[in-house]
């Protein structure tokens, strides 16, 4: 859990934002993994030869994507 933390913020985790997060970090040794970089891609599932043929998504500045 503490790895895909570590890997999820990186400015959560930065000392030089905060003395607790400072002291934390150096009583572990350190991040326990480098920051992802962003935006991250997520697959939830394939299907193989599937097509999607619904309406294209727009994107929305109220609510983020919409049909």
């Amino acid at each position: 859990f503490h790895k895909i933390m570590d890997m999820l913020d990186d400015e959560v985790a930065d000392p030089r934002f905060s003395k607790s997060t400072a002291l934390a970090m150096e009583q572990q040794g350190g991040r326990l993994a480098e920051p992802a970089g962003t935006p991250i891609p997520v697959v939830f599932a394939t299907i193989p030869g599937y097509v999607y043929k619904g309406a294209e998504l727009k994107q929305d500045g109220q609510d983020g994507f919409a049909r």
